[in-house]
């Protein structure tokens, strides 16, 4: 399930991120691409692809993609 969750983000999220960096341990804030801008669409991923409202203090305290799958 983690892999799907993975892929969806790298297609909608992470687009210039290559996915085989991808993993449940990759740290995404250290992405060449992160910034406040991607957090954002992060956030509206969240909200309309799985219907959960996600806060910045989340993404702030999250680290991983296994940080971010555990918030669903």
């Amino acid at each position: 399930m983690i892999d799907k969750f993975i892929t969806d983000l790298k297609n909608e999220v992470f687009i210039d991120t290559d996915i085989s960096i991808m993993t449940p341990n990759f740290e995404f804030k250290h992405a060449d691409e992160w910034d406040s801008l991607l957090a954002l669409e992060m956030m509206a991923h969240f909200d309309t692809e799985l219907g959960i409202k996600i806060t910045s203090d989340q993404i702030k305290s999250a680290t991983t993609l296994k940080d971010l799958y555990d918030l669903i």
